[in-house]
């Protein structure tokens, strides 16, 4: 760990740090420039994650690529040459220079990852046995990837690992009950961006862009779609006869419809997401879902829904055109005690508890408004901080169940709900002090 601090080291000299200290300053210092001295044809074939290639023989003439004040972590094959270009920049008065001992070589024998720059994608799917994690390099795929066994497929960096459809198919299908795994890359201009068949996959971290159709496209059980950046598509997500599946802290900007579950969709999980500047925010036709914690802003319609079942809480409506349009009767718009802020509401909350008591139901179907945008469980009073009124609320409640007396739903904010325990109390000391930003 000593080497994950900032090191200063007398000009004109470097120091030697072994691999796994190495890997400890990559984890802990996201400003560290880690270079790669070796040929092209070498970094190709195997580099570490997001390192600069220069090599050696041009590192003289390119030194004007890196600043003087950078932590330099140099390495090579197997630790020659790095020697030779750590001093090159400690010569050049380069003050935190760091070679890795025993290169990359060194390095696979760690067991850590090296990302590879494929002549397809595809040919390296085909090669790899079920289980593989298969690390791409960054660079543009012009491929339509068909993953039909249990891989990991992670981009170098979703910003430079782009698979480009070319206009045509699926950029991505991912079929089967074989539990595939996609990170970390740019998936853009097909017909669909992922189109996703079985159980058990997950698309994470993504940027999924300018698909003629859907983003994503997604057909079966038990997937999770979580943390992925979804714009300018026709339907950013779309669901189709899905159940079970996890949509959860993804950020849909620009497109025609944001989220959209179909008829027969289930039991999902709609959680945490960001939904802005689309036609259509969330469209619901499926039934027995749940839709909690998004923020849905700046849309043309917020949240459609023609599905029954359905339950809606904590979400934030927020200067839609429409805010929420409801075709059906029979879904639950709270978790019991709360519902949902809309940035229209122009009611009064009576007794302080951060609920709106005027006006309502709100929207048609709101029967417990919040005062504020939802952000965070312990800010139980829903004044957007978490401060000596939300624990005095929470130690008044401390120990009861639903039906006691003196049972207040807006602390019971930890599983397992119900009562009133140790777990909501650690879940708020854990959040004391914050305020909303």
């Amino acid at each position: 760990m000593l080497f994950s601090l900032p090191f200063t080291s007398l000009a004109g000299s470097y120091t030697n740090v072994t691999v796994p200290e190495a890997k400890s300053m990559i984890d802990s210092n996201p400003s560290l420039v880690v270079l790669d001295v070796r040929t092209q044809t070498e970094y190709d074939s195997g580099h570490i994650g997001n390192a600069k290639l220069i090599p050696v023989t041009e590192l003289e003439g390119r030194l004007d690529g890196l600043h003087t004040s950078d932590e330099i972590l140099v390495y090579c094959r197997s630790g020659v040459r790095s020697a030779t270009a750590s001093q090159i920049l400690a010569d050049n008065d380069f003050l935190y220079v760091h070679s890795m001992l025993g290169g990359i070589i060194a390095w696979i024998d760690a067991g850590y990852a090296v990302y590879v720059k494929y002549s397809s994608i595809q040919e390296a799917i085909n090669n790899a046995s079920e289980g593989d994690t298969i690390f791409v390099s960054s660079g543009t795929y012009y491929e339509n990837v068909v993953v039909n066994k249990s891989v990991s497929l992670i981009g170098e960096n979703k910003a430079t690992t782009i698979i480009d459809g070319n206009g045509t198919g699926n950029v991505v299908l991912v079929e089967g009950d074989d539990s595939v795994t996609v990170t970390e890359v740019t998936v853009r201009n097909g017909n669909n961006g992922f189109y996703i068949l079985g159980f058990n996959h997950s698309i994470i971290g993504d940027v999924v862009t300018n698909n003629t159709y859907h983003g994503i496209e997604l057909v079966g059980i038990n997937n999770s779609v979580t943390e992925n950046t979804v714009t300018d598509n026709w339907y950013g997500i779309l669901l189709g006869g899905s159940s079970c599946n996890i949509i959860s802290r993804n950020t849909l900007l620009s497109n025609q419809g944001g989220i959209n579950l179909d008829e027969n969709c289930e039991c999902n999980e709609i959680s945490e997401n960001t939904l802005m500047d689309n036609v259509m925010g969330i469209g619901i036709v499926g039934s027995n879902n749940s839709v909690f914690g998004n923020t849905i802003k700046e849309n043309w319609s917020g949240l459609e829904i023609n599905g029954t079942n359905n339950t809606i809480y904590h979400n934030s409506f927020v200067n839609n055109t429409i805010q929420v349009y409801s075709g059906m009767l029979n879904n639950a718009w709270d978790n019991g005690c709360e519902g949902n802020y809309w940035s229209n509401y122009n009611g009064t909350d009576l007794d302080g508890d951060g609920i709106g008591d005027t006006e309502l139901p709100w929207e048609g179907v709101d029967y417990y408004p919040l005062m504020n945008p939802y952000w965070n469980p312990a800010d139980v009073d829903h004044d957007l901080d978490v401060d000596l009124y939300d624990a005095v609320r929470l130690l008044v409640a401390y120990g009861s169940k639903i039906g006691d007396e003196n049972y207040n739903c807006h602390c019971d904010i930890n599983e397992p709900y119900g009562e009133i325990d140790l777990y909501d109390a650690v879940l708020l000391l854990v959040n004391y002090g914050k305020k909303y930003s």
